[in-house]
């Protein structure tokens, strides 16, 4: 039965209302934004339950401010503060790209280069334009970059990456 529940991702949180009118401030994980713009609805966890709204509009200007249906002033949308914001993962558009979010739960995975197991990952670090793993070799933690390029295939149940490193990384 649990294969027919819905998953959610969480793709940024409500920072603060702004203005009269129910207009609330948010942040959005940039690989999240044209998702969140081309939605016509997000999700926020109440109580438990993912409850939806409907999105009225969205406008920049600095930062990305939107306003929910029926949220029409400060007080109706100071309930929002720091809320995080879902959206269904089915209604995520399909990228070639592997998620940020996706890529930090990776620890305890090991990489094999080319068919040859390089090490395990310790742990996983984020870098402005990158997603590093570092693992032991030989006594010294090493920075493997994890770019969708040098990933040739990810295998969740034996917690295997597959990939094709460039000579002298490792």
């Amino acid at each position: 039965m649990s294969s027919l529940r819905t998953q959610f991702v969480k793709i940024g949180t409500i920072l603060k209302p702004v203005g009269t009118s129910g207009e609330l401030k948010v942040e959005i994980g940039d690989e999240f934004i044209e998702d969140f713009v081309a939605s016509p609805h997000i999700f926020v966890k109440i109580n438990g339950a993912y409850v939806p709204y409907f999105i009225e509009n969205i406008r920049e200007n600095n930062y990305i401010l939107f306003k929910m249906e029926e949220v029409d002033s400060p007080e109706a949308a100071s309930r929002f503060t720091l809320k995080d914001i879902f959206l269904r993962e089915k209604d995520l558009r399909e990228t070639e790209t592997i998620r940020e979010s996706t890529k930090t739960g990776w620890i305890d995975f090991e990489i094999w280069n080319e068919n040859v197991l390089a090490g395990v990952i310790e742990d996983i670090q984020i870098f402005p334009g990158q997603v590093m793993a570092m693992m032991r070799r030989k006594g010294q933690l090493v920075m493997i970059p994890l770019a969708d390029a040098l990933i040739n295939e990810v295998s969740e149940a034996q917690k295997r990456i597959y990939m094709s490193l460039p000579e002298g990384i490792l």
